[in-house]
């Protein structure tokens, strides 16, 4: 029904065809205003339309991308919803769905937690990457991933204001059980967050958790084989009451293991960061041998997990994950159109100017780890430096790079762009860029372009001359000072003494009005070439370049 639509196609359905999209995932959608927001819907209709997709497996649904509120407005209401239809492959389905929820203005902090771990997996990793998308700084983005730990209870407190992100902070570092536990006495016995953090310093870690090296832990008065724990627990076996002590060595253990993986796997993600329907187990049973050996094996989005958490599972290493959804789709739906002609044993007759089929292999980005990239990248870097050394061509290519870039001249260019120009179309665009730095920029470099230009022509006794000599008291000047600010010109620059040398008292009585001090100051026969406004001689350099004077000297 659906599956002949293009993409941008706009239309109206019943809110029941549009059906969740399958890799969104849980996202809270706790609408504070949803009552009143729907009654507004249930006046006015709805009016901004929902995005979908075609579902593959439901050729009669739609898969929703984004709009989920007003879909369940629409189902209340009984009423249908306009779609507008995108036709995009899983990642671009998934950065949309994430989009809109990360604009929406009511998002929880659980909400932020969400997306922080959703657009990790999306970004294969990079946090950085990830943060860029979000709009968030990295700080943000990390301070978020320190609660993926908490269990779903702990996350439902916070939601619902029961908890604070300080005790939810505090909690991370535990296990379920112990979590749970403690998640009801902070409710019931109303702990504050400073409570909280004491009581958990007593909180005991099974030490046969602990992956890292535990020698330091023979002798440490905080492990006891003899407390039974915060909640009366049980079991006597050993335990780690510094649970901050544990869960640095556990996460110091944890990345030291990460980066020795790496030399194996390339890429190599924390389970922390990972959410399980962002990637696929990719095999030569999934995706043929063809593909897999050729394709898949070298590719850098096939990468492995590292189960990062205080756990039995910790340190334990989940291999071939792909974290291309749309590729490992492609990948997989092609061996399966393949497995019938593969398993088929039938002889096949074939004309003799019949050619076999080649079947497309989906090529690889390169998988090696991370200082084997920055290594040639200082290879590259250092062997371009020896050619270009002497390069007459590419220094001027350079020079209108750099000067295109800070002055807005033109801030697409590229270096390529300029080295396949001739020297003499250089020096025209370097004379055009010149020109436009001088009269048309706001800003050289950053730098407001009055400042940067000002600070240049000071450089030298003769350009500050001629920028305060240049100074010229006419009407349209003077009207942007203020009458107190007149009088002081008028006082430091000797044009009162001069008026009242001639005509006592005339001074006094035209400052008395802006308009009679202006008229003034621009009637009178006053030498004002000497003169420059201390407001002006404030913004210049306050001395010259010393190895400027000594050549001008």
């Amino acid at each position: 029904m659906f599956t002949n639509l293009t993409d941008g196609t706009q239309l109206t359905v019943n809110p029941n065809v549009l059906i969740d999209f399958p890799l969104g995932g849980n996202i809270r959608r706790k609408r504070r205003n949803y009552e009143s927001i729907k009654a507004d819907v249930a006046k006015n209709g709805i009016i901004q339309p929902v995005v979908a997709r075609p579902s593959e497996s439901s050729p009669d649904k739609l898969e929703l991308l984004a709009g989920y509120g007003r879909r369940g407005m629409a189902t209340d209401l009984n009423i249908d919803v306009p779609v507008l239809v995108r036709l995009v492959d899983d990642k671009q389905a998934l950065e949309i769905h994430l989009s809109e929820n990360t604009q929406r203005e009511d998002i929880t902090l659980c909400d932020e937690i969400e997306f922080a771990k959703r657009y990790i997996s999306l970004h294969h990793g990079d946090r950085a990457s990830a943060a860029k998308h979000l709009g968030w700084p990295l700080s943000k983005l990390n301070e978020r991933l320190e609660l993926l730990t908490c269990t779903a209870e702990v996350l439902d407190a916070l939601d619902d204001g029961l908890i604070k992100a300080g005790h939810a902070l505090v909690l991370a570092v535990f296990n379920e059980t112990i979590q749970t536990n403690t998640l009801k006495k902070i409710i019931d016995e109303k702990w504050t967050v400073s409570d909280t953090r004491a009581r958990a310093n007593k909180i005991q870690i099974p030490l046969d958790l602990a992956k890292f090296d535990k020698a330091d832990c023979n002798g440490c008065a905080h492990n006891s084989q003899r407390q039974s724990g915060l909640f009366d627990f049980d079991d006597t076996q050993a335990k780690c009451s510094n649970n901050k002590c544990f869960r640095e060595k556990n996460t110091t253990y944890m990345q030291t293991q990460r980066v020795a993986l790496e030399e194996r796997y390339g890429k190599v993600l924390l389970l922390s960061e990972s959410k399980e329907q962002d990637r696929n187990t990719v095999s030569e049973i999934v995706v043929g041998s063809e593909q897999y050996k050729e394709g898949c094996a070298g590719c850098e989005k096939r990468i492995a997990v590292l189960n990062d958490s205080i756990t039995g599972a910790a340190g334990s290493v989940i291999e071939s994950q792909c974290t291309d959804n749309a590729c490992f789709k492609k990948c997989t739906k092609a061996n399966a159109a393949e497995a019938p002609k593969e398993k088929s044993t039938s002889p096949v007759k074939q004309s003799g100017a019949a050619k076999p089929e080649k079947k497309t292999i989906n090529k690889p980005s390169n998988s090696v780890s991370q200082s084997a990239i920055d290594l040639h990248k200082a290879e590259i870097k250092a062997s371009a430096a020896a050619h270009l050394e002497n390069n007459a061509h590419y220094r001027k290519a350079l020079n209108v790079l750099c000067v295109a870039k800070t002055t807005g001249f033109n801030s697409t260019a590229s270096i390529t762009e300029l080295m396949r120009k001739t020297d003499a179309e250089l020096d025209a665009l370097s004379d055009e860029a010149f020109k436009h730095s001088l009269a048309t920029s706001k800003s050289i470099g950053g730098t407001d372009v009055w400042k940067f230009m000002g600070m240049a022509a000071c450089e030298t006794e003769q350009g500050r001359d001629t920028i305060m000599g240049a100074w010229k008291p006419t009407k349209a000047v003077l009207e942007k000072y203020t009458t107190n600010g007149l009088e002081q010109m008028c006082v430091l620059s000797g044009f009162e003494d001069a008026v009242d040398s001639r005509d006592k008292g005339a001074f006094a009585k035209a400052k008395k009005k802006k308009a009679d001090l202006i008229k003034l100051m621009l009637e009178f026969n006053f030498d004002w070439s000497t003169f420059c406004p201390a407001a002006l001689v404030d913004l210049l350099p306050k001395t010259l370049s010393k190895v400027v004077t000594e050549d001008a000297a």
